[in-house]
């Protein structure tokens, strides 16, 4: 009786690990999902779960686009926090095309204190073919200089230009650059 009880405990003990294993190894931990069906695109993806919706933006006359802003948890030494961004847009004379659009970010960006292009890449997001910058500058945060580090990738869908973004402090940039990686791999264009 003792042999079956103590193989009955073992039985449903390694069940429990099993189980507490499942979300771990389906990527499901530490992660939410965020999905916007209003404005000019809908879309969806996993974003680090300590982040928080910052703003929402949704401008269908005019101008055109949908921006969505999420903040990072505040850095107390940096005085700084991450953020993830989706910028969608029509497809314009000023903006006929995903490379326009990241030639204009290049030009208003290159003027920051300290701005160096850091990688110039291809990647795939939802299918689509797109052009990914990655690049640092100095922003004045507290009165002090702090190095920031921002990537964006642009692909077109859908007569529509994405941009998705995340910039954060380049002391954190490791753990940032897996987020953006796993942002980039679960983003979806919804019909």
């Amino acid at each position: 009786m003792r042999k079956s009880n103590r193989l009955l405990c073992l039985a449903l003990l390694l069940v429990v690990i099993v189980l507490a294993l499942i979300p771990a190894a389906c990527g499901i931990s530490g992660y939410k999902t965020f999905t916007l069906k209003r404005g000019i695109g809908y879309f969806t993806f996993e974003y680090p779960s300590n982040y928080k919706v910052a703003r929402m933006e949704v401008q269908d006359g005019g101008l055109f686009y949908t921006d969505v802003i999420l903040n990072g948890p505040f850095l107390e030494k940096e005085q700084d926090f991450p953020l993830i961004g989706v910028l969608i847009s029509r497809i314009s004379e000023q903006q006929p095309n995903k490379e326009a659009a990241a030639e204009e970010l290049l030009s208003l960006v290159s003027a920051f204190p300290d701005f160096k292009l850091l990688e110039r890449s291809q990647v795939t997001v939802d299918g689509s073919e797109g052009d990914q910058l990655t690049f640092s500058y100095a922003q004045a945060v507290a009165g002090q200089s702090l190095s920031t580090i921002s990537r964006d990738a642009f692909f077109e869908q859908g007569g529509l230009i994405w941009n998705i973004t995340m910039r954060s402090p380049a002391t954190i940039l490791e753990a940032n650059k897996a987020h953006f990686e796993h942002l980039l791999q679960t983003f979806r264009v919804l019909n």
